[in-house]
């Protein structure tokens, strides 16, 4: 095959290498060069002998060599330098979720183990302010007093009978115990010699909240104690209520789904309360991970490393100070960086298909015509400078044209790609609405169009009244889930066509395209009356309604300051008359387009 090297006068002849073409120049060798130093007929074509003997370069070798060079350098490699770019801040992104996320269900499984124990502190008071429990432990004093114990055995006769009836009722408790100031038992269900937990008890064993986990060699228990005194305060004794974990333990097993992920509740002696990982029924045991390590000397955070059988893990780790326990919740790391993992494979398969396809394509045009290759060329250039709007003109249907529609599909993908990014930066991270950058640049762009078509556009400003009350009394915890569950009823009250962010705070701003002031009034009415409806309401916490200022372009305003602030004073206005309403800026005028 001829590679379109003339035949000149004098006797000049093309002197062709006897080797197979190769597809491609492997790395490290010279182009043209063959793997073993022979020549290469496709790219490095054969040297010319000229009149006198003396060996010439075949006219267009070179040419062809630095088109495969810039088409391979200046179109593949700025587009794998911005793929790595997005892969890499992607991955960031990922990352950080996931740490997020386990570190949330750690403090989810954190808060239900200190509520549920917060409820056995509750259930002993209860007991404990007993009319009978008080009354009894001091007739049993004065009886021991005056040397009358039948008089003693009587009353505590009545008091076993109560506990008998509470432990009727509470069946998690494996015992009530009531005992005088001396430790003596006064009254047991379980008689005299108790239910066995006694001796396992810790030497000190009172708590800052009253309630302590026993384990040594059987199975934990959650012992509270509960002082009980008389009238003047001087103390009698304290009532025992001895409980098994289960109920703890199987919601917490739920929470952390142990097939996905294992938790550790781990004591300070490094005994393990409850591991998702182990048999229901199983005895406690030591563990030892760099986790459990790290939780039991005061730390808090998030790591990766090896647990005791080899295997990756992401771990959150938290020590709880109230109850001197370390917690940790452990996943796979091969499971929490699936999604990673994918994203890292296919930017990888991405990255070498388009390098065999603009390779395949550069070889083809170093064989055939050279002039889009200038265009071609200087899209790459932009890209690389990133402007990913480039679009190079397919103007052939050769491989010229196969290699430009290909790298406006790369540049497309590409351009995708960031757009996906740019989408999580106008994004709110709590309750996934649009965030204040964005509306300001959506109301701008809106506001433009609505003055071309000389419609009308309506903003609507919506603040949680109550909601600092709400936040302060029930903690943060329990205001950014009120806020995200706020923003699921906006979001099914506004139409299709509005759109919502979260303005700050507790503050919202929705924006109503195409729509006047009644129409506007109508639908913030119905998003108030829905939220109403549907919102949370909490033991002692406030109610949380929402009050909304309305403005309206043009009557309102022509720019987007004098729009919110308008709302804003409506807002302020709704604030004064009481909450829980709606107001607008000013009346509507009679004849007002509706939109």
């Amino acid at each position: 095959m001829s590679n379109g090297s003339p035949t000149g006068a004098g006797g000049v002849r093309e002197s062709r290498s006897e080797r197979p073409a190769a597809a491609s120049t492997p790395p490290g060798e010279a182009p043209g060069a063959g793997p073993d130093g022979g020549r290469d007929t496709a790219f490095a074509p054969a040297a010319v002998e000229g009149a006198g003997g003396e060996r010439l370069a075949r006219p267009g070798a070179s040419v062809a060599r630095k088109l495969l060079a810039l088409v391979i350098g200046s179109a593949l490699v700025p587009a794998l330098l911005v793929g790595l770019v997005s892969y890499l801040t992607a991955r960031e992104i990922l990352v950080d979720k996931i740490h997020g996320a386990l570190d949330a269900r750690l403090a989810a499984c954190e808060e239900h183990l200190d509520l549920s124990l917060a409820r056995r502190v509750e259930d002993a008071e209860i007991f404990a302010n007993a009319f009978i429990v008080g009354a009894t432990l001091d007739a049993s004093r004065r009886a021991a007093l005056a040397g009358l114990p039948e008089a003693a055995d009587s009353t505590r006769q009545q008091l076993r009978s109560y506990l008998d009836e509470v432990a009727g009722r509470y069946r998690l408790y494996r015992e009530l115990a009531v005992v005088d100031v001396d430790g003596r038992t006064i009254a047991s269900t379980a008689g005299a010699a108790g239910g066995g937990w006694r001796d396992r008890l810790a030497p000190t064993p009172e708590s800052r909240k009253g309630v302590t986990l026993e384990t040594g060699d059987g199975e934990p228990l959650a012992v509270v104690r509960q002082a009980v005194n008389a009238g003047d305060g001087e103390r009698l004794g304290s009532l025992i209520a001895v409980g098994g974990l289960e109920d703890i333990w199987q919601r917490l097993r739920a929470e952390v789904q142990p097939e996905r992920a294992r938790l550790l509740v781990v004591a300070a002696t490094g005994q393990a309360l409850f591991d998702s990982a182990r048999e229901e029924g199983a005895p406690p045991r030591a563990v030892g991970s760099e986790g459990v390590r790290r939780a039991l000397v005061g730390m808090q955070g998030v790591a990766e490393y090896r647990d005791a059988g080899g295997v990756e893990v992401v771990a959150s780790f938290r020590y709880s100070r109230l109850h001197q326990l370390g917690l940790v919740i452990e996943q796979p790391a091969g499971e929490a960086f699936v999604a990673l993992t994918r994203m890292r494979q296919a930017v990888v398969w991405i990255s070498v298909l388009a390098t065999l396809l603009v390779t395949a394509i550069g070889a083809f045009l170093a064989l055939n015509l050279t002039r889009p290759i200038d265009a071609l060329s200087e899209g790459a250039r932009l890209v690389a400078a990133g402007d990913l709007s480039t679009e190079v003109p397919a103007t052939t249907g050769d491989q010229i044209g196969d290699l430009t529609r290909t790298f406006n599909r790369m540049v497309r993908t590409l351009r995708e790609s960031r757009e996906t990014l740019e989408n999580l930066s106008v994004t709110d991270d709590l309750t996934g609405l649009y965030n204040r950058r964005y509306m300001r640049r959506r109301l701008d762009e809106e506001l433009a169009r609505a003055r071309r078509a000389g419609q009308a556009l309506s903003i609507l400003i919506l603040d949680l009244d109550e909601f600092k009350a709400f936040n302060d009394l029930l903690g943060h915890l329990q205001g950014d889930l009120f806020l995200r569950r706020t923003a699921e009823i906006l979001k099914a009250g506004f139409r299709p066509s509005d759109v919502l962010s979260r303005w700050g705070g507790e503050e919202f701003v929705a924006m109503l395209p195409e729509t006047g002031k009644r129409e506007a009034a109508r639908v913030a009415e119905r998003v108030r009356a829905a939220f109403e409806a549907r919102s949370p309401v909490a033991d002692l916490a406030p109610r949380v309604t929402i009050s909304a200022g309305l403005a309206t372009y043009p009557d309102d305003g022509e720019t987007r300051e004098e729009l919110l602030l308008n709302a804003d004073v409506a807002l302020y206005r709704a604030k004064d008359l009481g909450r829980n309403r709606i107001e607008m800026s000013s009346l509507p005028r009679a004849e007002e387009d509706e939109g």
